[in-house]
């Protein structure tokens, strides 16, 4: 006996989760969490609301974006991209870079735009791992992907 309904099939009009080819499935990395809106923070607007790092690579990127999309309502945007940040460390060197890259974008992140990033619970306080970093490099990056950026950053120069 056929059903007394048919059902209406929906599918969404993009990916829900695309991955690289140059993502390094298990390379520790850092990654920043990229909202479609530009978010308020106390001294300027960015796309940025999460700074993390894994040690388990694009599996636990996919998981940390599902469940910071729940937060999504709370904070009036809809899609999330996920974007890799890494470097090499030189041979021999034992230092984790990676936890010392998290720590300097957070700490850059907040000098900028005073607070962390919206869906980020907890800062780091900064040792010595700027010296491994050029803020430049690091500004480059947050720049990428904020909007009053260069603006904050003249003042915070000028206060130096």
């Amino acid at each position: 006996m056929p059903p007394s309904r048919r059902y209406r099939i929906c599918e969404t009009p993009d990916p829900v989760l695309t991955v690289d080819v140059d993502a390094d499935l298990n390379q520790e990395v850092v990654y920043l969490l990229i909202a479609n809106k530009l978010q308020n923070y106390d001294c300027g607007k960015s796309r940025i609301v999460y700074i993390g790092r894994t040690e388990r690579g694009v599996k636990r990127i996919s998981e940390s974006a599902a469940d910071k999309i729940a937060q999504a309502l709370d904070h009036d945007f809809l899609k999330l991209k996920a974007y890799v940040i890494w470097c090499n460390p030189e041979e021999g060197e034992k230092a984790s870079l990676p936890n010392m890259l998290e720590r300097t974008i957070l700490l850059r992140f907040e000098q900028i735009f005073g607070q962390l990033p919206l869906l980020n619970k907890r800062g780091f306080k900064l040792g010595d791992e700027g010296k491994y970093f050029t803020g430049n490099a690091i500004d480059k990056i947050i720049d990428r992907h904020s909007s009053t950026r260069r603006k904050v950053a003249d003042e915070l120069e000028k206060e130096r």
